[in-house]
C-alpha cells in the first residue's frame, strides 16, 4: 500500500470571531495567513510522538506518514479549529487498501459514537421547542416501545437528562454493527435484544442517576422517542435539527448510505489493513452510530455550540443551534466530566471545552473543541487508528497551545524479579469461534505488549501498584492490569475483558 500526501485545503480566516458565515469558504488567505497555517501544518505533521511520556524515557518525534505506515492506517482526514473558525483541512493517504483510490478532504468516514452528541443537539432542540422534556419520564414519550419497568425505574425514572448523560442505569455499551449482507434489525429488534440483533436487550439495571455508565443503548431509546413524538425518521429529523443549520452539508444518518453519498467513501479497514467484508457495516441503531461525515462538518458542528454558548446572555435560540441558556445546560457536568451529549474538557470545576470520539468496525475518528474557538475533527479509516489519533490532537496541542492535550509525563515504577518471571507470555481470550491473543514479553525495565486486535507494540511501564495488582499503561494512555487469580494463574484485565495466560503445554 502506498500512502499518497495531498494538498491541504486552506480555509479563510474571519473578520468576526464566531460570526455566523464561519462556514463560507470561498474567499483567499494573504500571504502571511497562508504561510503560517502551511508552517504549523508541517511542524504537526513531523512532531508526533505518544501523547503518555515517561520519565527519563527519551522521545522521539515522527512523521506523519511514517506513523501511518508503521499503524497500518491508510487515511487520515483532519479539520483545525483556530480562532473560531476553520483554519484548514487536509487529508493524507488512500481511501482503500485495495483500489488505493486518494483520500481528499471531502471523503465520508463514519462517525461512529460522535453520532450521539450530534443526535443529543436534536434532542435539545426539540426540548427548547417543546416537544420533549428534559426531566419527564422518557416512557411518557414513547409510544412504539417502552423501556421495561422494574424496581430501578419506579424509585426513579429514567429521563432524556439521564439518556443524555449516561446517567440512566441503561445496559448495552455499544453495538458492532451488521455486515451489508446481514439481515438488518430495527432499532427496536435492538432494544427488545432479539435474535436478529445479535446484543442483549437494553433494560435498566442500577438506580438512574446513581452512578454513569455509558450506554449506546441509551441513545437508542432516546432516537425512538424523538421519532414517535414527530412521527418522522430518524434521517430526517437529524437533517431538519441539526445538520442543515450548522452547516454540515456532507453528512447524513441514513441507513443503508444512500447511493448519493457514496461517490468518494472511505472504506473500513480491520487490524490487519483488509478492508472491512462489504467495505463498511451498517447502524440500524442510529442515533448511537449512523453519522457519516467529514472532519469538515464536524468542526462546523463544534462551532456551532461554540457560538451558542458566545451569544449574549438571554439570547433566543433565533441565529444558533442552541440559545444560551440551552447551551450553557448542555455543557453543565452531570457526572464523570460529561454533559448533556458530549464529553466535557473541566479546569478547576469550570468547563472549557467538549470532545468525543467513536469507534465503528474499520473507523477510529475524534473531535476536540475548546470555548475559545480552537480545536480539531480526525477521521480515520482503520480499527487501529485510536493511538495515531492521539499523537495527532496532542502535536496539534502543542503547535496551537491548546489548554488540553499536550502530551503528558508521567512517573512510573521500576519491575522486579516477579514481574519479569510471572507476567511474561500469551495470554487469550475466547469469543465464540474467535480466539484474541496478547504478547507481553520484557523491554529493559518496561514490558512490549501487541495483540492480535493491534499490529503495534508497545512500551509498558507500571504506573501503579495494589495489593496483587499491578497496573502498566503504555503511550497513547492505555492501562493494562495484571493479576493473579486464586489458582496463581496470571491475567490481564483491559478494556473490560480478561485475557488468561497460557499454560506452558498449551499451543500458542
Amino acid at each position: 500500500m502506498s500512502l499518497s500526501d495531498h494538498t491541504a485545503a486552506i480555509i479563510p480566516s474571519k473578520d468576526s470571531t464566531f460570526s455566523s458565515d464561519s462556514n463560507d469558504s470561498t474567499s483567499t488567505l494573504n500571504d502571511a495567513q497562508l504561510k503560517l497555517h502551511a508552517d504549523k501544518i508541517h511542524q504537526l505533521e513531523n512532531s508526533l510522538a505518544s501523547p503518555l511520556q515517561f520519565k527519563g524515557q527519551s522521545t522521539v518525534a515522527h512523521n506523519l506518514l511514517d506513523r501511518m505506515k508503521s499503524y497500518n492506517v491508510p487515511a487520515v482526514s483532519m479539520a483545525l479549529i483556530d480562532n473560531g473558525e476553520i483554519a484548514w483541512v487536509k487529508s493524507w493517504g488512500v481511501k482503500d487498501a485495495d483500489t488505493l483510490a486518494p483520500v481528499t478532504p471531502n471523503t465520508l468516514f463514519q462517525a461512529a459514537s460522535i453520532s450521539k452528541p450530534v443526535s443529543a443537539l436534536a434532542a435539545l432542540r426539540m426540548v427548547e421547542s417543546g416537544e420533549l422534556s428534559l426531566d419527564k419520564p422518557i416512557n411518557n414519550y414513547l409510544t412504539r416501545w417502552q423501556l421495561p419497568e422494574n424496581e430501578f425505574t419506579q424509585q426513579v425514572p429514567v429521563t432524556l437528562t439521564h439518556l443524555l448523560s449516561h446517567t440512566g442505569g441503561l445496559t448495552v455499551h455499544g453495538f458492532r454493527g451488521y455486515a451489508q449482507t446481514d439481515e438488518q434489525p430495527t432499532a427496536i429488534q435492538v432494544l427488545n435484544g432479539e435474535a436478529i440483533a445479535k446484543s442483549d436487550p437494553v433494560v435498566v439495571d442500577t438506580l438512574p442517576g446513581s452512578h454513569f455508565r455509558y450506554s449506546g443503548g441509551g441513545s437508542t431509546v432516546f432516537q425512538i422517542a424523538m421519532e414517535d413524538v414527530t412521527h418522522k425518521s430518524f434521517t430526517q429529523l437529524m437533517d431538519e435539527l441539526v445538520l442543515k443549520p450548522a452547516g454540515m452539508d456532507r453528512s447524513t444518518f441514513a441507513q443503508p448510505l444512500p447511493e448519493s453519498f457514496q461517490t468518494d467513501v472511505a472504506s473500513g479497514h480491520l487490524a490487519e489493513g483488509n478492508v472491512v467484508p462489504g467495505k463498511w457495516h451498517n447502524y440500524p441503531i442510529q442515533s448511537p452510530a449512523s453519522l457519516w461525515t467529514t472532519p469538515t462538518d464536524l468542526a462546523n458542528f463544534a462551532l456551532a455550540i461554540i457560538k451558542a454558548f458566545h451569544a449574549e446572555e438571554g439570547q433566543s435560540a433565533a441565529g444558533n443551534i442552541l440559545s444560551k441558556s440551552m447551551c450553557d445546560l448542555c455543557l453543565t457536568e452531570q457526572k464523570n466530566a460529561w454533559g448533556l451529549g458530549p464529553r466535557l474538557f473541566m479546569d478547576n470545576g469550570k468547563t472549557i471545552g467538549f470532545h468525543h470520539g467513536g469507534a465503528n468496525e474499520g473507523y477510529r475518528c475524534e473531535f476536540v473543541a475548546f470555548l475559545d474557538g480552537r480545536g480539531a475533527a480526525v477521521m480515520t479509516n482503520s480499527d487501529v487508528g485510536d493511538a495515531l489519533l492521539g499523537e495527532i490532537m496532542a502535536a496539534a496541542a502543542e503547535v496551537y497551545d491548546w489548554p488540553a492535550r499536550k502530551a503528558k509525563v508521567k512517573e512510573w515504577l521500576p519491575l522486579t524479579a516477579a514481574d519479569k518471571q510471572q507476567f511474561v507470555g500469551v495470554y487469550t481470550f475466547k469469543d465464540e469461534d474467535t480466539v484474541y491473543r496478547i504478547n507481553v514479553a520484557l523491554n529493559g525495565e518496561a514490558m512490549d505488549i501487541s495483540s492480535t486486535f493491534s499490529p503495534v507494540t508497545d512500551a509498558f511501564y507500571i504506573t501503579e501498584r495494589k495489593d496483587n495488582a499491578v497496573t502498566f499503561t503504555g503511550g497513547s494512555g492505555m492501562s493494562v492490569d495484571f493479576s493473579l487469580n486464586e489458582k496463581g494463574q496470571p491475567f490481564i484485565a483491559t478494556m473490560g475483558v480478561v485475557f488468561t495466560q497460557n499454560a506452558a503445554n498449551e499451543p500458542k
